[in-house]
């Protein structure tokens, strides 16, 4: 069976867009590398997903330029409630 590519083949499609508006630069080639190493980690499906996915989004947001005021602690909440949430232990009101 073939090995899906769908994370990976959409990482290089974002990287090429952002690429030819000048939003990545030559100084964001490690986040380019950590993107394609998460976008393989996906795609093989051989890690945890959830956490996988939330360093990817993070990436991909940092490289849009769309990176949030938020503290780290505040990253770490919401990174918990994800997972609260993914094994049936909604945070109590």
């Amino acid at each position: 069976m073939a090995q899906r590519r769908r994370n990976q083949a959409a990482f290089e499609r974002t990287v090429r867009t952002l690429r030819s508006v000048g939003r990545i630069e030559p100084q964001d080639d490690a986040y380019v590398a950590a993107g394609r190493t998460l976008a393989e980690i996906l795609d093989a499906r051989q890690e945890p997903v959830t956490q996988t996915m939330f360093a990817y989004l993070r990436l991909l947001d940092r490289l849009r330029g769309e990176v949030t005021p938020a503290s780290d602690d505040e990253d770490l909440a919401a990174f918990l409630e994800v997972l609260r949430t993914q094994v049936g232990d909604a945070s109590q009101p």
